[in-house]
C-alpha cells in the first residue's frame, strides 16, 4: 500500500515558499513519530526554522520552529539533514545556520516535538551539505550510547582532502564530544577539494560505511573528473585509525575506488534543477555484508543514475544493476524482510513539456525483476526557480520494519492526474479546478514546490495481489426443482439436482446454518458467470439497496446482518479490521461504497480500493447463490 501526502498543514494553505531539498527522519523505535525538513521559513518571520513534525503516522502535520536560524530568512536554513537515535527519542540535525559563511551546526533535542530550540553541539565554517545517520548501540559495554555519524565536505581539511565524517560515540551526553575524520586518502589534483556529497550508512553491529566523490580534476569548463570510492569501519569509527577497514587493489590506500574516471558537468541543468553529483547508499539491515550504492555521471550526454551492489563488505562490486538516464535523487533503502526500495526523480518530455517524475521501485532479487510505482508526475517548467536548489540536491527514503518512509519535492498542482498512486493535500486546494486556496478556502495561491511524504507498507489483506484475479465461475445446469424449504435447522426435502457444471473453484460459503430462514424461491433464475473485471472505470456496486432491520435481503435471500460482517469472510480476514474501523463493518456497505471514499478512508490506493469492492461484490454473488 502506498500513501502520499502533501505536508504542508491546512493552517498555511496561503503559503508559496520553494520548499526544497527534503528529507526525512522516522523514529525507528516508534514510526508514528516523523520528521520532515525542507528549506522552509518560519511563517511567522522568527529567528527559528521549522521542521515538519507528526505524531501519527504521516496523516497529519504541523511546523515545529525549534532549527536556529536567521529572522526573515527566505530558505529557512541551509542544507538541513534531521535523523533519531534508533532508542531513546533523542533527535539529531546537521544544518548550514544562517546567518554564516557555510556555517555547520550539529544540534540535539530530546523531544522533537518540544517548542523548545534545539541544543547546538558543533558550531564553525567552512563546511558543506552536512548529512547525518545515529545509531543507539544496542548490546555490549556501550549499551545505549547514541552514536551520530555527519558526512560533510570539511574546507578545513589540509590538502583539498574534503571528504569527512563528523563522529560522536556518546552524542547523547550532557556535553558531548565530536571527532572529524577525513575519509580521502588519496589527491584531488586540479579540483583541490572532494565532491560536497559524503553519505554514511551505519549497521547495528557497528558496522560503519560512507560514500563519496573522490574528485581528481576540475576544468575551466566545470567538468569534472572523479572516482566513487566506499569507505569501511568495523568498530563504529572508534579505532585509531576508522573508516580504513576497506583498501584498493589498485594502489593499497584506504578507500576502494568502485569506479574511476567518470565525469559531469557541475551546475549543468536538468527541469530547472542544478547538477553537481548525486549519492546515495544503504546498508542491509539483517546482512551488514550486503551494501548498495546509487551514483550519478554523464552517459551520453544524458546525466544517469547507476546501482550497484556488494555482498562481501564493500570489497567487490556487481556491474550496474539499473541505469536510468535523465535522472537525479537517488534514495536507497533496505527493510527488515531484505527488500530494496530504490527512488529517484526522473525528467521525461521536451521543452514545456517537461515533467518531473517521482519514482519508486522495489526488488526482492538485486533487480533482476521489480515493481515500479510512479508517485508523482508533474510540470517540470513551473513554477519559476526562487533559488537552487529547485527541487533539491537530494531527496531521502528510509526503512523502518518493513515499511519505507520518504519525501520528494515537487511542483503542487493539485490534480489527482499527478499523483497516479493517489495523494492527499492537507492545504485548501480544488481537486476538480486544479487550483490552490487560500485559509478562506476561496482566494486562489499559486502553484510552488512543496514536500510529499511517502510510505509503502505491505498489505495485511491475504494480499491484494491475489485478489486481482477472479476464477470464472461457470453456469448452473438448470435445477429440476426446489420444494419449498422450511427452515433449516429441519429440511424436509430436495428434489433431485441435476449436475452441476465444474466449477474452477468455491468459494467458502459461510454460516447457512446460522440464518434463520430463507424466504420461498418461487423460481430460480439463472445467474450471469462472473468474470474478472476489465480496465477502465470500476462497475457501479450491484444492487444497492438499504439494509433492513433486522435482517439484510439480497434477492430472495434473507442473511441475518453479523452474517455480512466482512469479518466472517475469509478472503478479506486481513482487512476487516482496517474497513470496521473505517465504517465498512459489512459486506453489504463495501459493495455499496465508492472506492475514493474507501481510498480516504482506510488509507488504501484507488486500485486497493477498488479491489476490495470488487472481491466483496463477488462474495456477494456467490452468498446469493
Amino acid at each position: 500500500m502506498i500513501t502520499v501526502v502533501n505536508i504542508i498543514p491546512n493552517a498555511l494553505s496561503g503559503e508559496t515558499s520553494q520548499d526544497s531539498e527534503p528529507n526525512i527522519a522516522v523514529n525507528p523505535s516508534n514510526a508514528n513519530e516523523i520528521a520532515i525538513s525542507a528549506f522552509t521559513p518560519d511563517p511567522m518571520g522568527g529567528a527559528n526554522a521549522p521542521i515538519f513534525v507528526s505524531t501519527n503516522g504521516g496523516t497529519s502535520w504541523a511546523l515545529n520552529t525549534i532549527v536556529p536560524s536567521q529572522a526573515g530568512s527566505v530558505t529557512g536554513t541551509g542544507d538541513i539533514v534531521p535523523r533519531f537515535a534508533s532508542t531513546g527519542g533523542h533527535f539529531y540535525a546537521g544544518i548550514l545556520r544562517q546567518p554564516g559563511s557555510l556555517r555547520l551546526n550539529i544540534l540535539r533535542s530530546a523531544n522533537f516535538v518540544s517548542p523548545t530550540t534545539m541544543t547546538v553541539l558543533v558550531d564553525r565554517n567552512q563546511v558543506d551539505q552536512p548529512f547525518v545517520q545515529a545509531m543507539t548501540v544496542p548490546s555490549g559495554p556501550d549499551a545505549g550510547r547514541d552514536r551520530v555519524y555527519v558526512g560533510l565536505n570539511d574546507f578545513a581539511a589540509a590538502g583539498g582532502r574534503t571528504a569527512t565524517v563528523e563522529r560522536s560515540l556518546n552524542a547523547a551526553a550532557a556535553a558531548p564530544g565530536f571527532t572529524s575524520v577525513r575519509i580521502e586518502t588519496r589527491g584531488t589534483g586540479t579540483a583541490g577539494q572532494n565532491g560536497p556529497q559524503i553519505r554514511p550508512a551505519v549497521h547495528a553491529d557497528g558496522t560503519v560505511y560512507a560514500v563519496f566523490y573522490g574528485w581528481r580534476a576540475f576544468s575551466g569548463a566545470g567538468l569534472v573528473t572523479t572516482d566513487v570510492v566506499v569507505v569501511r569501519d568495523d568498530n563504529w569509527g572508534s579505532g585509531a585509525s576508522p573508516f580504513t577497514a576497506l583498501t584498493d587493489p589498485g594502489d593499497g590506500l584506504a578507500g576502494l575506488r568502485v569506479v574511476t574516471g567518470v565525469q559531469f558537468t557541475w551546475n549543468a541543468r536538468l527541469g530547472q534543477e542544478r547538477l553537481g553529483g548525486d549519492l546515495s547508499i544503504a546498508v542491509d539491515p539483517t546482512n551488514s555484508s550486503i551494501v548498495y550504492i546509487a551514483y550519478c555521471d554523464v552517459q551520453g550526454g544524458a546525466y544517469t543514475i547507476h546501482v550497484r551492489r556488494s555482498t562481501d563488505r564493500g570489497a567487490t562490486w556487481s556491474a550496474d544493476l539499473r541505469t536510468l538516464a535523465g535522472a537525479k535523487n537517488p534514495a536507497l533503502a533496505i527493510n527488515a524482510a531484505g527488500r530494496v526500495g530504490f527512488a529517484y526523480q526522473r525528467v521525461t518530455g521536451a521543452g514545456t513539456a517537461q515533467r518531473w517524475e517521482t519514482h519508486l521501485e522495489l526488488t526482492n532479487d538485486a533487480f533482476t525483476t521489480f515493481a515500479d510505482h510512479v508517485l508523482a508526475t508533474v510540470p517540470a517548467n513551473a513554477p519559476a526557480p526562487l533559488f537552487l536548489p529547485y527541487i533539491g540536491d537530494y531527496m531521502h527514503m528510509m526503512a523502518v520494519g518493513n515499511a519505507f518512509y520518504g519525501v520528494f519535492s515537487a511542483n503542487n498542482t493539485p490534480d489527482p492526474a499527478n499523483f497516479p498512486q493517489g495523494v492527499t493535500f492537507l492545504r485548501n486546494h480544488d481537486f476538480t479546478t486544479n487550483r490552490l486556496l487560500n485559509v478562506d478556502g476561496v482566494t486562489e495561491v499559486p502553484v510552488s514546490i512543496d514536500p510529499f511524504f511517502f510510505k509503502h507498507t505491505e498489505l495485511s489483506i491475504t494480499r491484494l495481489t491475489h485478489l486481482t484475479r477472479f476464477t470464472r465461475l461457470t453456469r448452473l445446469t438448470p435445477l429440476t426443482r426446489i420444494t419449498r424449504l422450511t427452515p433449516l435447522t429441519r429440511l424436509t426435502l430436495f428434489t433431485r439436482f441435476t449436475r452441476l457444471t465444474p466449477l474452477t473453484r468455491l468459494t467458502q460459503l459461510t454460516r447457512f446454518t446460522q440464518l434463520t430462514r430463507f424466504t420461498p424461491i418461487t423460481r430460480f433464475t439463472r445467474f450471469p458467470p462472473v468474470v474478472t473485471r476489465p480496465p477502465g472505470p470500476i462497475e457501479p456496486p450491484i444492487e444497492p439497496m438499504p439494509p433492513v432491520t433486522p435482517f439484510v435481503r439480497f434477492g430472495n435471500t434473507l442473511f441475518a446482518p453479523e452474517d455480512l460482517a466482512v469479518s466472517r469472510f475469509e478472503e478479506l480476514a486481513g482487512a476487516a479490521d482496517e474497513l470496521q474501523a473505517a465504517g465498512f463493518g459489512g459486506l453489504h456497505q463495501l459493495v455499496t461504497a465508492d472506492p475514493h471514499e474507501v481510498a480516504a478512508a482506510t488509507g488504501y490506493s484507488m486500485e486497493e480500493a477498488a479491489q476490495l469492492i470488487e472481491l466483496a461484490q463477488h462474495l456477494l454473488r456467490t452468498a446469493r447463490r
